[in-house]
């Protein structure tokens, strides 16, 4: 085999290979990363809800006990009979400059006595007497995705809505001789 030939044929080799260390060294020596920290972004401002009965801006009042005073819900003896209804006013103050939905749910109508929450009818009307969701929903499955559709205002952040709730006690119910306790009416503001 001629050696000039040999000579030849490596070259370009060994130059392809030089060519790849010296471009793979050169690119990790130009490889930086520059962290940019502590940003922050704010999207919505707080939203708070406060409620108030009619007869007390204590906001840990029960909205319905049949047989406590202080309530305009008071039912006669204390107790509702199939067909009864109790009432009561509450207030619903909003806090946000932003626009918002308010819902509301209820909780706690399960275990003992969960049987009557089917038989307790809710009914709630807003400050002009409009019926808002359905009438009537069964308490174990009150549900009203939007009691309230805030338009937000930043010059004035709170706002307030009236509402009256209504629970009837069915007719025909057989649970009329039951008790249903720690029932929470559940209202949440949800920015939007």
């Amino acid at each position: 085999m001629n050696m000039n030939l040999l000579r030849w044929a490596a070259a370009p080799l060994g130059l392809a290979v030089s060519a790849a260390v010296v471009l793979g060294f050169s690119g990790a020596a130009f490889t930086d990363t520059q962290t940019n920290a502590g940003n922050s972004f704010a999207v919505h401002d707080s939203v708070a809800l406060q409620l108030t009965d009619k007869n007390s801006a204590v906001a840990t009042l029960p909205l319905f006990d049949t047989a406590t005073e202080h309530l305009n819900g008071k039912a006669a003896n204390g107790v509702l009979k199939p067909g009864d209804t109790i009432s009561n006013e509450i207030t619903v103050n909003y806090t946000g400059k932003h626009d918002a939905v308010v819902a509301l749910t209820a909780t706690g109508a399960t275990g003992t006595g969960k049987e009557l929450a089917d038989d307790l009818l809710v009914t709630v009307k807003n400050g002009a007497g409009d019926v808002v969701g359905a009438a009537e929903q069964k308490l174990s499955a009150l549900s009203v995705p939007v009691l309230w559709d805030i338009t937000g205002n930043p010059a004035t952040p709170t706002q307030s809505q009236k509402y009256v709730f209504t629970v009837k006690l069915a007719s025909g119910t057989t649970q009329y001789d039951a008790t249903l306790g720690s029932v929470g009416f559940a209202f949440t503001a949800t920015g939007k």
